[in-house]
């Protein structure tokens, strides 16, 4: 579902589903074309536009996989580290 404004998005498969045996040749011209397209655009470094759920993305703290335990983000490591002079250390009391 799109919202409203919003272009509609087309997915198109880049295998053949399961239990297809041979492809209509407008598929394969298809997606090799759609293929050679994102590829140049990669090449070509031209910027992904931005995807409106990117920023609840990056807002997500994954769980450390062997403790379960939420991961601190690598830049908020270096500004608690920076922070912490003035802050007293635990001492596990």
């Amino acid at each position: 579902p799109t919202r409203p404004g919003e272009e509609p998005v087309v997915a198109l498969p880049l295998v053949l589903p399961m239990g297809w045996k041979n492809s209509p040749p407008i598929f394969s011209a298809l997606t090799e074309t759609i293929a050679d397209l994102a590829n140049w655009r990669i090449k070509q470094g031209y910027p992904s536009p931005p995807h409106h759920l990117d920023d609840e993305a990056a807002s997500i703290v994954p769980d450390h996989p062997l403790t379960g335990m939420p991961m601190i983000p690598e830049d908020s490591k270096d500004e608690e580290s920076d922070n912490s002079s003035d802050k007293p250390a635990f001492t596990g009391d």
